[in-house]
């Protein structure tokens, strides 16, 4: 059975709350104050259900501002987590193209920009490989209109960072889940060195405190169809594997 999403707001999220900290601990070090602050402090959520049951989740902050005399969106994803046997489904590939198709219709005239601070490669790579465009790249790192954009996230939302290596640093927990923390150093494309090279760049985190890469990307009609292509091309490809593995065992 497929895995459902729902957007649900802080209020409902609460009805979860203790299946999504039992979810959280397992690959984070906070407090349970600490994390009960930071689900409330979304203006809402987005639930992965496996019949019922809770595998997975992100929150969301949405603001609008203005940014050289027009109004922009800026969608946040935050307090992220998929329990390790779902990750290869692209759940919060699919997360995010329902919240950019959800932010065309609504706004079809404003443009809409999807951020997070990925404070590993693998989240890294899933602007890398999920989309066309994105901040920040090797080959992009001086564009001026993003840096702006990096710093209005910045000033709304976090006490600490280092945009020159474009880091933000949160203080109140750890990564514990070594999965994505570990690099292969026979593995290393040019994003994986890139997201190191810069994510090494910045000083050293102490105790419980994360650090990050924010890294941003247009909800554009070009990245949705992008991504739309991918997973097709992907689900296709598994279609045949299966049926292939069908006449074997025939």
């Amino acid at each position: 059975m497929a895995v459902e999403i729902q957007l649900v707001s802080p209020s409902s999220a609460r009805n979860y709350v203790e299946e999504l900290w039992q979810l959280y601990q397992k690959y984070y070090d906070c407090s349970y104050n600490f994390f009960k602050q930071r689900i409330e402090n979304h203006d809402f959520h987005v639930l992965f259900l496996d019949q019922n049951r809770v595998i997975g989740f992100t929150g969301i902050k949405r603001n609008e501002v203005i940014l050289n005399g027009q109004k922009i969106t800026l969608v946040g994803l935050s307090i992220t987590v998929i329990d390790q046997e779902h990750r290869s489904q692209g759940l919060i590939q699919k997360a995010v193209a329902r919240l950019t198709k959800k932010e065309m219709l609504t706004n079809p005239l404003q443009k809409t920009y999807i951020w997070s601070v990925v404070a590993s490669y693998k989240p890294y790579l899933v602007f890398a490989k999920g989309v066309k465009d994105f901040f920040p790249t090797r080959d992009t790192e001086e564009h001026s209109e993003y840096k702006t954009i990096q710093q209005t996230i910045c000033e709304l939302h976090f006490q600490e960072y280092d945009l020159d290596n474009h880091l933000v640093y949160i203080k109140g927990m750890r990564i514990t889940d070594q999965s994505v923390l570990s690099y292969d150093e026979n593995y290393m494309n040019r994003d994986k060195r890139y997201y190191k090279n810069r994510y090494d760049s910045g000083r050293s985190t102490n105790g419980l405190e994360v650090k990050g890469i924010l890294t941003i990307a247009p909800a554009s009609f070009r990245n949705l169809t992008f991504w739309v292509a991918k997973f097709t091309k992907r689900k296709l490809n598994r279609a045949k594997q299966m049926s292939g593995k069908r006449k074997i065992a025939a």
